[in-house]
């Protein structure tokens, strides 16, 4: 998807912590549901310490993941090891100690600036999804494709038994709280 994409080709010329940020996000994601699968295997918090830290070192966003895994962590408790968890979240804040003065300084700077970004629109999300499938008409496909695999649950009337289905499993709730 990466190598298909070119939004990432983009961002990989003009901005190249973007795609990398991606790459580590979603190592992150897939960390995380790993020690969801596997709540004792020590590599998984380990690959998720060291995922997540680059990840905050990448760019200031990766902030934004740690606190979703945080309120996942929070929501989802019994399904984790508790104390191996916050000793990743401990790892993580004692690694970062020496960017946290450049951190507090460019959040400031970019409160009191603004960015060189402009600020988005009510398109912006459709616009993104074109930008990721490279054109409109592949949007319009994948829209087209999903649209006749709900109409075709709604006319087996199965739409609500999936969709029940579908929201009770742990990983899928992660992966849309992440997504929001």
């Amino acid at each position: 998807i990466f190598t298909l994409s070119t939004m990432h080709t983009f961002f990989a010329h003009e901005a190249r912590c973007y795609p990398l940020f991606c790459l580590l996000a979603s190592f992150s994601l897939l960390f995380y549901l790993s020690i969801l699968k596997s709540p004792l295997l020590k590599r998984n918090y380990i690959f998720l310490l060291l995922s997540n830290l680059l990840l905050i070192y990448v760019h200031f966003f990766g902030f934004f993941v740690l606190f979703m895994e945080l309120i996942c962590f929070l929501i989802y408790l019994k399904s984790f090891e508790p104390t191996k968890m916050l000793l990743v979240f401990g790892g993580l804040f004692l690694c970062y100690i020496p960017n946290v003065v450049i951190f507090f300084t460019r959040m400031l700077d970019s409160t009191i600036r603004g960015t060189w970004v402009p600020q988005p629109g009510k398109g912006e999300v459709y616009g993104m999804l074109n930008l990721f499938l490279n054109n409109r008409y592949n949007m319009l496909v994948l829209l087209l494709i999903l649209m006749v695999g709900a109409i075709g649950l709604i006319v087996q009337k199965q739409l609500t038994i999936k969709f029940k289905q579908t929201i009770s499993i742990l990983y899928f709730q992660i992966i849309f709280l992440w997504f929001v």
